[in-house]
């Protein structure tokens, strides 16, 4: 009887597989980059009581650190941050360039399809001085997944607004509108048959702001009457 209480107290104190996620995996590197003097068993303690639904060992706390070159560069508010598996990459230099570059891009204003992501990959691996690296289709898709990059649509016309000047605009355009009546104020709009369109997605790690298109179409214009 003995033997069987101590099976089941056995059972009872063994720990549940904990979920490391990526984002936490950095969070680690972090605390350990700012606190260098102390131990790895005392960095498990401390995360250990953070989150108490985990159970961090002092040897799982020493693999993750010594991959801190990866985790540091993980960009955190992709998707791939939320992942528990990690994965080696040969050429995390590139992935990093990548993703600097996509951000820079995304910022210009600039349209990105995966044949623009492969091509730039190529003329990344040729800077590093990296050979015999494929970039295929199943390399855009291992790419893609890592980063949380997918193909999203433009949202409205944001990005194209003045945001820098738009109050002085809008206390112009009140200053202007003060000598009409409000019966002689209107608001119009257009819509048309476009017959030339740029493309109104891109492949990005979170929602992007679209533009004023500039595009040749027939305009019909509708007035709406305050």
């Amino acid at each position: 009887m003995s033997s069987l209480h101590s099976k089941i107290k056995a059972m009872n104190n063994t720990k549940k597989r904990s979920v490391i996620t990526k984002a936490l995996c950095k969070e680690i590197c972090i605390y350990n980059k700012q606190h260098p003097n102390t131990t790895h068993q005392k960095i498990a303690d401390f995360f250990n009581i953070k989150y108490h639904k985990i159970s961090i060992s002092r040897s799982t706390i020493s693999k993750i650190i010594k991959k801190s070159n990866i985790h540091l560069a993980l960009n955190e508010t992709s998707q791939a941050a939320t992942t528990a598996r990690i994965r080696n990459v040969k050429n995390p230099q590139i992935d990093r360039a990548l993703e600097l570059w996509i951000t820079q891009a995304i910022t210009a204003g600039m349209i990105i399809s995966g044949d623009i992501l492969k091509e730039k990959a190529k003329i990344f691996a040729d800077g590093f001085g990296i050979t015999g690296i494929t970039f295929s289709n199943g390399w855009l898709t291992r790419f893609k997944k890592r980063t949380g990059i997918r193909r999203r649509k433009f949202q409205g016309e944001a990005a194209s607004a003045p945001i820098e000047t738009l109050p002085t605009e809008r206390k112009r355009l009140q200053e202007i509108l003060s000598s009409y009546s409000l019966n002689d104020i209107y608001n119009a709009d257009e819509t048309g048959l476009f017959f030339r369109m740029t493309p109104n997605e891109t492949l990005a790690s979170g929602p992007v702001s679209g533009t004023k298109k500039v595009i040749l179409y027939y305009v019909y214009i509708y007035i709406y009457i305050f």
